[in-house]
């Protein structure tokens, strides 16, 4: 994993490159994170999200502006960062 955001963490990414990753990130464990202008490539799985500890909610990511190449995206919906 490039990046892992992970319990009940709140997060927002701003130019970031990911390439070549199995995971280029990974949203878990009741945390929201906002992507804005980020480039995904060449990533098994560029962006997912799921719950790894029981005890927690499902996670928010919104993704605002970001090229995702591959478009190998999980559970991500389109959105801005404002309200972050």
């Amino acid at each position: 994993k490039a990046l892992s955001i992970g319990e009940k963490s709140n997060v927002v990414l701003v130019n970031n490159f990911v390439e070549k990753s199995n995971i280029g990130a990974a949203v878990k464990d009741g945390s929201s994170a906002c992507f804005s202008n980020n480039k995904f490539q060449s990533n098994a799985t560029d962006i997912t999200s799921y719950v790894k500890k029981t005890m927690y909610t499902y996670p928010d990511v919104k993704l605002a502006n970001d090229q995702i190449i591959d478009n190998n995206i999980e559970y991500a919906r389109l959105d801005t960062c404002d309200d972050f």
